[in-house]
């Protein structure tokens, strides 16, 4: 495979975050991103160029945690699917559309075998060994707890291995609780408590924990409706089998709810007036 020249870029970038970072416009803002249209139109920059595309996410349907970006890397003729934990990235440019990693492309080529599916717990944990991240089922871990991971969460690079090992109950678990992808998502029913209407038409992650935070959703499932977003605290279950997003929510209170406007920017007063709605 071909990869473009990247590092220009890499450096470009990281120039442009020290300046931002110096003016005081890094860390102050959440920024809620887009799965479908915003993360998966980013390339991925490793530190040897440019080698991929973000196709998609895999999560944890409990925590709503993103676990890992799914990266489609050569062309037509080879396209290999390869999965980067979050902890590996340095920088998100949205403006460029462009994912820094700490990581070269030789090196997740090499992870080929580990990037086959389904990835259960026991493939979790030969990708943590791997990748030398800290894994997010270690209770307390400051980097890969349950609170999520942080950019460029790796450990030290030594001769010393890692000893965090996923429990062994948890490697044997059945094949429904392992991680899902979120574009899955995207189309499913919405379910409440007293009806069932309208449809999912996106996700919003934290880039700050790369928790999915809210899910867009549509009060219609055909023609075009009222957009509103739905905090993932108030989801219930996901029907992976119906293909249902169950929320604890009447149906009255989601059609009422703020009207979500794509493209702006969810700001605090607009979370505490969703928050304030569903009291």
């Amino acid at each position: 495979m071909m990869l473009f020249k990247g590092k220009k870029h890499y450096s470009k970038s990281f120039t442009q975050f020290r300046k931002m970072k110096m003016k005081g416009k890094v860390g102050k803002k959440t920024m809620l991103v887009h799965l479908k249209g915003t993360l998966t139109s980013c390339s991925v920059v490793g530190k040897d160029g440019t080698f991929g595309t973000v196709e998609d996410v895999l999560l944890d349907a409990e925590s709503w945690m993103v676990r890992y970006f799914t990266v489609h890397a050569g062309n037509l003729l080879n396209k290999e699917k390869l999965f980067l934990p979050p902890e590996k990235i340095t920088f998100m440019d949205w403006l460029e559309e462009k994912i820094l990693v700490n990581i070269s492309y030789e090196r997740t080529i090499k992870s080929t075998k580990l990037n086959a599916e389904p990835v259960n717990p026991s493939r979790e944990n030969d990708l943590s060994l791997y990748y030398r991240f800290h894994p997010y089922w270690v209770v307390g871990s400051a980097i890969g707890g349950i609170q999520g991971p942080t950019m460029g969460g790796a450990y030290p690079q030594n001769n010393m291995k890692p000893s965090f090992t996923m429990p062994e109950a948890e490697v044997g678990q059945s094949k429904q609780n392992f991680l899902h992808y979120g574009k899955k998502i995207i189309g499913y029913d919405l379910a409440c408590i007293d009806d069932s209407f309208g449809r999912i038409i996106d996700l919003l992650i934290d880039e700050r924990n790369f928790k999915v935070s809210y899910v867009i959703a549509s009060t219609k499932k055909v023609m075009p409706g009222k957009t509103v977003l739905i905090s993932t605290d108030k989801i219930n279950e996901i029907d992976w089998k119906r293909g249902k997003l169950r929320v604890d929510a009447l149906r009255q209170q989601i059609e009422t709810s703020p009207e979500y406007m794509f493209g702006k920017q969810v700001t605090p007063e607009m979370e505490k007036e969703i928050k304030d709605h569903y009291k």
